[in-house]
């Protein structure tokens, strides 16, 4: 074992040493090459044959020598159209057109010469290749006609992905869901059933890939696109960084003519159908008043989005003309949409009363008018251990208890009520409808490029590009003077750029060198927020003195419960980017042709790069008000009292239930990629080829700037200083002879004896130990593929190959280095007795009104400062002590797929080519397991409910860890302060569950990623068929059958995965696309003259229809009754759905009446009382095939006609039918058995039938 690791690494360093010798390296390629080659009449070789590939549109040749075998090959070719040209002594000169190259294409175009004198040429015009004889790579290619010409939404060219085979849509058909400005949506496609990793998006060849999670970066316009490719599985060892597939767009390049194209897209949302269960709430409110007559059903909104693209040579009068030497391209868009909200804009708001303490309209009309009593909080006593309260008069508060500071300002937050007829309730909530919400995004887009031929050997390639999505929804408080401070203001800029230098060494070396960046950012945009400050709204202003350090003085933020708030919690805060990814690389790549062999070879570095470059949080403060204080008593029941008016009162009082203001730090994190790679074409025979690849990836674990985080590991060595009074409290708990008798400390004794109750283990800090959170990866992913062209008309092709998955997606999560020390919040204890005194000099309740605690919320600590200050890395392992822990040991690897494809392609005709293959993969996943799970004797594994094991388990007992806080307060007293404020350390109890769990200082919650790798298999049967452009028609059909399983952890106690049903595969898989000339004007078969030839000419009709079975229904842990095989019988789904749409299942099949079910009953047990408890082993599995979501059944159409006005300028007309039979996909259907909704179906995940008018000037 040991030989054959030391014989893998010396291959690997003679592979890296050979290749940095060579100073060469390579990037992932969206350019393309043409091979061939050069034979006689008699299909003997040609050497030294001189071979010149010209694209037509620049004039820019390139000039190669066939070598010995006859070969040639030309790489590095930007997509468009071509000649190549061949010229030997004794021939005659061979030129062949209409070549037209796609995105990372390799075509091979053998040449045939004739006897004769080179002065005399021969011209050929030949169609494109329609097999693949060069490569055994799974994908499709769409270039700029098919993005021209086909329906789709939103000018996304990432979203064409959908239509190569083997694509697997995970997201919502929601019109909003894939838009360009939607990066994460985007990203909502897996690779097959393999779903377990990230896609590499790609733009020229350079990493957009966001490094966020995996979404896209940068999503380009399409009118800045010309050629998407999508490899689900490449077989070329320059692709790497993930497991998924590989989206590569090219962007368009200038030519020797001028030319370009504007546009304008555009919906109107009146216009489009209206989403079902709108529609159906828009009828029952017309039926029950709530909807006035004459209201239109669908909102008002649209989505324009002008732009224009133009290129061509670069020309600045008497100083430069650019033709076949330098070129441009830039584009422009700028999308706006203005869309209604997303939900129903009803809110509730304070009355004009209310505002002036009045909550008397609250006593009459209500249903049960106690609830709404506002209680005088200076009235409190105790009363049997409670404390106890009196109402206000009237149940109006006298204007001595009005004393809020805060109130006059944040009052003009609030529109006055308009109380809306069907929708205000009786006690005056949903008083506010704001019909004019905006739900409004604005996305401009620019991209600009530059192509410059230095020399024949020489060319340059540069581009710079940028977009930013800048959001205004969720605003209620628009119409009033604080308009934006509710708007989520969301803000993504995107820019980024590469530079790319090709040099010719000689005839068979190419030497390419590129650099890139791409960054993505997030946050929200409101300058609102800095108008205003803590002293602007009433409060002291030592909050800004404090704020003011950050550079984070902004407006504070409250929220009152039972009024309108901020839509999420996400919005509150101080504005700002709190993320930004940036992903540099630099890379050269190098070509070498020796005799039958094409090898590619090199080296790469990638860094990608994430900030938290603003700390957010409430640096001026959040306040919250609640019933808490203002209801009868510390213990009166949530059913007996109300927020609504509570709320409101509390903060006209200046009442908090909460304040806290944040100290949060930055945080900037790197993570470095290397990688080296070879890839062998060898040319075996003229229909045989093969390709061998190896590359290395080596990736640096995570690390950050400043040191501030904990590494990923767990120091289980680490003995806390309270350990040992700790083990001891619990082994006297157990000793005791007063327990001798206690079934709940007896429990413990047998299941977790004194012996093994052990307190160690602790994280540490980046820099302590490591100066990174894992030790990184080093791996080796090979690659083998064949071609072999069994006929002129037929070929086989096969390949597998190794991928794996980087710390890109890692770093989307919370797992990223943890700060856990370096954040702080400052939280006031508003009153440690229920409400008879009260904090920040108010002292005893009846002090309200005379003081206020919002005239000194955040009072003087016992250190001597207002604020707790981040620790730092101070408490060193102690730090996340009594709390649950998820830890990355330091070999932590991500995951890794085989893929592997077989295929037969096949010609039929001419035009006309079938495809049959079979393509699958195999995953290793890592697995997160509890090292704190309780042992699985303590579950029940019947399948009746039994109280029993629930009872044991949560029975309580005395609290060892009481015993830590004493143990440390004089020898570490920061750490008895911080423990202070942790549950586990001040409990009075704990339950035996708890205690008979291993690694308790953890919070009995200490978890291992890559505990385990777990197994993913996927299966794949496609069907591909492409008809290319004859007689006007152009059709595609991609067809995937899958199938597959995946391994998992059915209880947490599990040792060892089990298999089950693949949840990321769907089974079938349909996209059918045509695009049809129709048959009528100008050089077609009828109406090709007079008028009639102007009216009926230019049409085209295209379609894209696809089909998709659903996704799996996730089942929980349910008690059955009958065989699993009688469920789809028990659910009667085609029956129900059939009779009702809004229905997908049964309810009869769940049980829910008060008896015991018969023996026949076939369904669930839906009594609440009869549910699993906690601890219910699961007998029930998560998975049935036959129980799935609705799936996608969509037809796209698009109508279009050009009308040329003179040679070179046309106006095209078109309009995109998106979902033109309305149809409705419906999200999943409600599987709660203790539901009175079980079976039903509540929401829709696509769009009615939209709209879309397209308008284009071509020249």
């Amino acid at each position: 074992m040991h030989r054959s690791h030391r014989a893998l690494n010396r291959v690997v360093l003679c592979c890296i040493a050979l290749l940095l010798a060579g100073m060469n390296s390579f990037a992932q390629e969206s350019r393309g090459s043409i091979t061939g080659k050069v034979i006689d009449p008699l299909n003997a070789v040609v050497p030294a044959a001189k071979v010149t590939v010209t694209n037509v549109g620049t004039n820019v040749s390139n000039t190669v020598t066939a070598n010995s075998t006859g070969y040639w090959e030309v790489n590095f070719l930007i997509p468009g159209e071509y000649s190549v040209t061949a010229e030997s002594a004794g021939f005659k000169t061979l030129k062949r057109t209409g070549i037209t190259l796609n995105t990372g294409d390799r075509l091979a175009v053998d040449l045939k010469l004739e006897i004769g004198e080179s002065s005399v040429a021969i011209n050929v015009t030949a169609d494109a290749p329609l097999l693949n004889t060069t490569t055994a790579a799974t994908g499709r290619v769409l270039n700029t006609q098919d993005m021209a010409q086909l329906p789709y939404t939103n000018m996304n060219p990432f979203a064409l992905q959908a239509m190569a085979a083997g694509m697997i849509f995970t997201g919502s058909l929601q019109p909003d869901n894939n838009r360009a400005l939607d990066h994460a949506a985007t990203a909502n496609y897996d690779s097959g059933g393999l779903g377990v990793g990230t896609n590499e998006f790609l733009l020229d060849g350079n990493p957009v890939t966001g490094t966020n999670g995996g979404r896209a970066g940068y999503v380009p316009s399409s009118e800045a696109v010309d050629e998407v490719r999508i490899e689900t599985s490449p077989f070329d060892a320059s692709m790497g960084h993930a497991i998924g597939s590989y989206i590569s767009a090219t962007t368009k390049s200038g030519s020797n003519e001028l030319h370009g194209a504007g546009f304008w897209q555009f919906q109107q949302f009146r216009w489009n159908a209206t989403p079902h269960y709108t529609r159906l709430a828009y009828e029952s409110g017309l039926a029950n008043g709530t909807v006035a007559p004459g209201t239109p059903e669908q909102a008002s909104g649209r989505v324009s989005t002008p732009g224009f693209g133009v290129g061509g040579p670069v020309y600045i009068p008497k100083v430069l003309n650019g033709k076949n030497r330098f070129f441009f391209y830039v584009s422009y868009s700028h999308l706006t949409s203005l869309a209604p909200p997303v939900a129903t804009p009803i809110y509730s708001v304070p009355t004009a009363a209310e505002r002036n303490g009045d909550f008397s309209a609250l006593l009459v009309g209500t249903t049960n008018p106690s609830q709404y009593i506002v209680y005088d909080p200076r009235s409190g006593v105790l009363v049997s251990s409670h404390v106890t309260r009196t109402p206000f008069p009237g149940n109006i508060i006298p204007a001595s208890m009005l004393t809020n500071p805060i109130t006059k300002f944040y009052n003009q937050l609030y529109p006055l009520p308009n109380n809306p007829a069907g929708l205000v309730q009786p006690d005056g909530t949903q008083n506010f409808y704001d019909g004019s919400q905006g739900n409004n995004d604005w996305f401009p887009d620019f991209v600009n490029r530059y192509d410059v031929v230095i020399s024949q050997r020489q060319r340059l390639s540069g581009k710079w590009y940028y977009n930013h999505r800048f959001s205004d929804q969720y605003d209620w408080a628009h119409s009033t003077p604080l308009k934006s401070v509710e708007s989520n203001g969301l803000y993504r800029p995107t820019r980024g750029g590469s530079l790319d230098y090709l040099f010719t060494l000689n005839a068979t070396n190419v030497l390419d060198l590129t650099a890139s960046v791409s960054q993505y950012a997030e946050g929200d945009k409101k300058p609102i927020d800095y108008q205003y400050n803590a002293a602007a709204v009433g409060l002291p202003t030592y909050i800004d003195q404090k704020a003011t350090i950050s550079g984070q003085d902004v407006l504070p933020w409250i929220n009152i419960a039972g009024m309108a708030n901020a839509a999420s919690t996400s919005f509150v805060g101080a504005p700002g980017l709190n993320q930004r990814g940036t992903t540099e690389q630099l890379a050269a790549k190098m070509t070498t042709i020796k005799g039958n062999h094409t090898l590619k070879y090199g080296v790469e570095i990638r860094r990608y790069q994430y900030g938290s470059v603003n700390p957010l949080g409430n640096s001026t403060g959040y306040y919250q008000f609640s019933n808490n204080y203002d209801k009868q008593a510390d213990n009166t029941a949530s059913t007996a009292t109300t927020t609504t008016g509570l709320g409101y009162a509390a903060y006209l009082m200046g009442l908090p239930n909460s304040v806290t203001l944040d100290s949060n730090d930055t945080g900037f994190w790197s993570t470095p990629h290397q990688s080296a790679y070879v890839q062998d074409d060898f040319r075996i025979t003229s229909r045989l080829r093969m390709g061998f690849g190896l590359r290395w990836e080596h990736e640096a674990g995570t690390t950050e700037r400043f040191d501030r985080g904990l590494e990923g590991m767990y120091d289980f060595s680490y003995i806390p200083p309270y350990a040992s009074a700790v083990q001891n409290a619990y082994a006297s708990l157990l000793s005791n002879p007063a327990n001798a008798n206690n079934s709940a400390v007896q429990a413990l004794a047998a299941g977790m004896p004194a012996s093994q109750f052990t307190v160690a283990g602790g994280v540490t800090y980046l820099g302590q130990k490591y100066s990174n959170y894992t030790s990184g990866t080093n791996r080796v992913f090979p690659n083998v593929s064949l071609v072999y062209q069994l006929t002129p008309k037929t070929v086989l092709r096969a390949g597998t190959g190794w991928f794996g998955d980087n710390f890109n997606a890692l770093a989307a999560t919370s797992t990223r280095t943890p700060q856990n020390g370096y954040s702080q919040t400052t939280s006031t204890i508003i009153t440690s007795d229920n409400g008879l005194t009260y904090c920040c000099g108010v002292g005893a309740a009846s002090n309200m009104g005379a003081t206020n605690i919002m005239q000194n919320p955040f009072p003087v600590l016992a250190s001597g400062s207002r604020w707790v200050t981040p620790y730092g890395n101070s408490l060193g392992s102690g730090i996340l002590d009594g709390q649950g822990f998820t830890y990355y040991p330091r070999s932590y690897a991500p995951a890794t797929e085989q893929r592997y494809s077989l295929a037969i392609q096949r010609q039929v005709f001419n035009n006309d080519m079938i495809e049959v293959s079979y393509n699958g993969g195999y995953a290793s996943v890592p697995f997160t397991r509890s090292l704190s799970t309780l042992p699985g004797q303590y579950y029940n594994f019947f399948d009746t409910r039994s109280s029993t094991v629930d009872t044991a388990m949560q029975a309580t007992v005395p609290n060892p860890f009481l015993s830590a806080l004493p143990a440390i307060q004089s020898s570490n007293p920061t750490l008895y302060n911080y423990l202070s404020n942790v549950g586990i350390f001040t409990g009075t109890t704990l339950q035996v569950q708890q205690l008979l769990r291993a690694y308790p200082n953890a919070g009995f919650g200490l978890s291992e990623t890559n505990a385990q790798r777990g197994k993913d298999v996927d299966n794949e049967i496609r069907l591909v068929y492409h008809r290319r452009l004859w007689k006007g028609v152009q059709s595609d059909v991609q067809y995937a059958h899958m199938w597959g399983r995946q391994q998992w952890l059915a209880n947490a106690f599990d040792q060892t995965p089990e298999w089950q049903l693949n949840s990321n595969i769907r089974p079938n898989r349909l996209v059918w696309s045509t695009v049809a000339e129709l048959p009528f004007g100008k050089g077609k078969a009828w109406l090709n003259n007079g008028v009639l030839n102007q009216i009926a000419g230019g049409w085209q009709l295209s379609w894209i229809y696809t089909y998709q079975t659903g996704a799996l229904i996730s089942m929980g842990n349910l008690y059955y009754y009958g065989s699993v095989d009688q469920i789809v019988q028990a659910l009667n789904h085609d029956q129900v759905h059939g009779q009702n749409i809004n229905m997908w299942y049964d309810p009869a099949a769940v049980w829910t009446t008060n008896s015991a079910p018969p023996a026949s009953f076939v369904g669930f047990e839906g009594r609440s009382a009869a549910q699993p408890n906690t601890y219910q082993a699961r007998i029930f599995p998560q998975y049935i095939d036959a129980l799935r979501s609705d799936g996608i059944r969509n037809w796209d159409a698009k109508i279009l006609r050009k009308f040329t006005i003179y040679e070179r300028l046309a106006l095209v007309l078109s309009v995109d039918f998106l979902n033109v039979t309305n149809h409705t996909q419906f999200g999943a259907p409600n599987m709660t058995v203790t539901s009175s909704a079980f079976g039903s179906l509540s929401s829709q995940v696509n769009s009615g039938r939209i709209l879309q008018f397209n308008t284009r000037i071509v020249f």
